[in-house]
């Protein structure tokens, strides 16, 4: 199995026009590191939300600081290690702060027998509010 500096090697041999050296911008530097990166996910780990997520954010923020990291953690080859930490992160907020949220909205078991449309729409609120709340807790931070 090749790994990840092997890929990069080879694609960049592959398709010299592409190297990094010969890219006149920051933005296609960033754009082939993603594309590196996200290829070597996929083969090493499926590609969840928040990673992506967290990929992208790291490429087109309007923080220049956001971008230099992305660069230095492609380059000491601790990028796929970070974007694989905030997934656990993220799920991991998301597993403590369901309960507690189901309690305060009242989303209970009583309910989803009682009045289970309401139920779905409740748990339907739930995950698109927590699902917001990690992005900006967890990942876009």
């Amino acid at each position: 199995m090749m790994d990840f500096d092997q890929a990069l090697e080879m694609n960049l041999m592959e398709k010299k026009e592409n190297s990094f050296q010969e890219m006149p911008t920051t933005e296609e530097i960033l754009e082939k590191i993603v594309e590196l990166t996200r290829q070597e996910l996929y083969k090493q780990a499926p590609m969840s939300f928040f990673t992506k997520e967290r990929l992208n954010f790291l490429m087109n923020s309007q923080e220049e600081k956001h971008q230099i990291m992305l660069q230095q953690m492609y380059q000491e080859k601790t990028l796929l290690k970070h974007l694989i930490e905030i997934q656990t992160q993220a799920e991991n907020f998301m597993e403590k702060m369901k309960p507690e949220m189901m309690k305060n909205m009242g989303i209970t078991e009583e309910l989803k027998v009682k009045d289970q449309m309401q139920w779905v729409g409740l748990m339907n609120n739930l995950n698109s509010t927590l699902r917001e709340m990690t992005l900006e807790e967890i990942v876009y931070n």
